[in-house]
């Protein structure tokens, strides 16, 4: 198998059924002509509870198609639910002055000290 970089996603799929099974997403992509090299499939329960969808993050073997894999595979039913899929795109960074992340030189000016 080859090395495979977990942090790389170029889909996200939502909606899923909270029961679906990756071997199922899989095949609907490789059925599709859009074989994947990675599938994460998230199901978030809390305190015992189970929400009624799940996600999940895919990898395709061709990353260029993912264009191609959305506007083939958005909507797409499985498991009883219709797929929400869009491009992966990462959250982007909080970069407030006053969070405890930044690390910048701001400082504030001296109407605000």
């Amino acid at each position: 198998m080859p090395n495979i970089d977990k942090t790389a996603r170029d889909l996200i799929i939502r909606n899923l059924h909270p029961a679906v099974p990756k071997d199922d997403i899989r095949k609907l992509f490789s059925d599709a002509g859009f074989p994947l090299q990675f599938c994460w499939v998230i199901n978030k329960s809390r305190e015992g509870v189970v929400y009624n969808h799940a996600f999940a993050f895919v990898v395709l073997e061709n990353s260029k198609r993912k264009h191609e894999a959305v506007a083939a595979l958005n909507g797409a039913i499985l498991c009883g639910q219709p797929m929400r899929i869009n491009l992966y795109r990462p959250r982007a960074q909080f970069h407030s002055p006053v969070h405890p992340t930044w690390h910048g030189s701001w400082q504030p000016s001296e109407a605000v000290r």
